[in-house]
């Protein structure tokens, strides 16, 4: 973000000492774009406001952000400032508002009050936005909103759920809980273990295998957005080759938040 705020110090120098004729219209039309889109909705005011070629792939997109932030944020309001112009060239902040009452960029609503800001720099042809480059803290702000209100009892209850989705023998259950870099080290297994192997635990089922474990005196520590879950395993799982497993293990498993939800990144059963 220092660039772009170098970019606008140095406009501001040179609009000091300067007055395009422009400048009041391309102020209000910037308000009144802001206006018609964040404030009242009227997502038709883009193709109005902004060129065919905005950006490069044209300004389509953006009826769905606004669209989205005003569902998730229903009594949003922002603020425009400050506006440093100079000839066609537009900097300005943005200031948001509201309640996070839906889900946004994949985080929970947390129904409490939302802030954040925006930096853009706008460039226009014939009073229409072409091109703009911007930076701002939607994301660190979400995703310290929700780091505030992480549970202990919702990592407890997803390390439950795969293991009890392991017990059905649903495998695509399983799989949805699990990151996408998931490493696991398990007890009959000399080594670690990446890759998980969807199919090769299908047909392990078809052919015998069989989970019927539960968890026992979780702890859970959060570091940021990653959660360590430590306890015991207890009962018994059946491998294909007919080796069977049964007692108490020691369980670890590492959670990340990511898009809105838990997913272990690795799984650790050791003995007891």
């Amino acid at each position: 973000m220092r660039n772009l705020f170098t970019v606008m110090l140095c406009l501001c120098g040179i609009a000091c000492s300067q007055s395009p004729p422009n400048q009041l219209a391309l102020k209000e039309t910037l308000l009144r774009t802001n206006e018609e889109l964040f404030h009242k909705g009227n997502l038709d005011y883009v193709e109005q406001a902004f060129s065919p070629d905005y950006n490069g792939t044209g300004p389509e997109h953006l009826k769905s952000f606004i669209e989205d932030l005003r569902t998730a944020i229903p009594d949003l309001k922002i603020e425009i400032e400050p506006i440093i112009i100079q000839d066609e060239m537009v900097g300005w902040q943005r200031k948001h508002s509201g309640t996070h009452s839906g889900e946004l960029l994949g985080f929970a609503p947390t129904n409490k009050p939302i802030e954040w800001t925006s930096i853009i720099l706008s460039r226009y042809e014939e009073g229409k936005i072409a091109q703009e480059w911007g930076r701002g803290n939607l994301s660190t702000v979400l995703k310290t909103q929700a780091q505030a209100n992480f549970r202990a009892e919702d990592i407890v209850g997803v390390a439950e759920e795969a293991v009890n989705s392991l017990n059905q023998r649903d495998v695509k259950a399983y799989q949805s809980y699990l990151h996408e870099d998931f490493s696991y080290f398990l007890i009959q297994s000399p080594e670690l273990l990446v890759d998980f192997d969807a199919k090769a635990m299908v047909e392990g089922f078809k052919n015998g295998m069989q989970f019927n474990m539960s968890l026992s005196d979780l702890q859970v520590k959060f570091y940021g957005d990653t959660a360590i879950c430590t306890g015991y395993e207890d009962g018994e799982a059946r491998m294909v080759d007919g080796r069977v497993i049964s007692g108490r293990r020691k369980y670890t498993s590492v959670w990340v938040h990511e898009n809105g939800k838990w997913q272990e990144v690795h799984l650790h059963i050791s003995k007891s």
